[in-house]
């Protein structure tokens, strides 16, 4: 059983989380409309409705904050890479190709699915963005899944028996 203080505290730790939700949700939805130069912290925080100094108590700098947009939305990058890894490309599989495919495009069709829309934006955005920030976001989080599918497609067997 949980006493007053206890219970205080829940509610505490609920209510920063919360916040914190909210910080993230505005910086996806306004970096995906707007782009990583044409947002300020100030924007984000009115948009959050939390005091300015809370988005830096949570995330530190704004290019802190951009990466924990993506980071908090990484579980679908993790999934993409792991179902991968996961197809048979040893030549036996007929459906190698389709499987590859599948395993590269269903996690974001789910996540368009859950309501991310400002994510995806985000995501295309980002990829023709010239910025520095966006540049390394790319770098940290997509060209791995890019490489991923890149080196499947190079050890699988293509269908008329020529290595793909």
């Amino acid at each position: 059983m949980t006493g007053p203080v206890e219970a205080k505290r829940s509610r505490k730790a609920e209510a920063a989380q919360d916040r914190r939700l909210a910080i993230l949700s505005a910086a996806e939805s306004l970096f995906a409309e707007r782009g990583y130069s044409g947002v300020s912290v100030r924007d984000i925080a009115g948009a959050a409705k939390v005091p300015l100094a809370l988005v830096g108590y949570h995330f530190g700098r704004k290019e802190d904050l951009f990466s924990a947009v993506f980071a908090h939305r990484s579980g679908y990058v993790t999934e993409r890479i792991d179902r991968i890894a996961a197809v048979d490309i040893s030549g036996t599989n007929p459906h190698a190709v389709e499987d590859l495919v599948r395993a590269w495009a269903e996690p974001v069709i789910r996540l368009r699915e859950a309501g991310a829309d400002a994510f995806s934006l985000l995501v295309a955005r980002t990829a023709w963005d010239p910025g520095p920030e966006a540049s390394a976001i790319i770098e940290r989080v997509y060209d791995r899944l890019a490489h991923s599918l890149i080196d499947a497609l190079r050890e699988g067997e293509a269908p008329s028996g020529l290595r793909a």
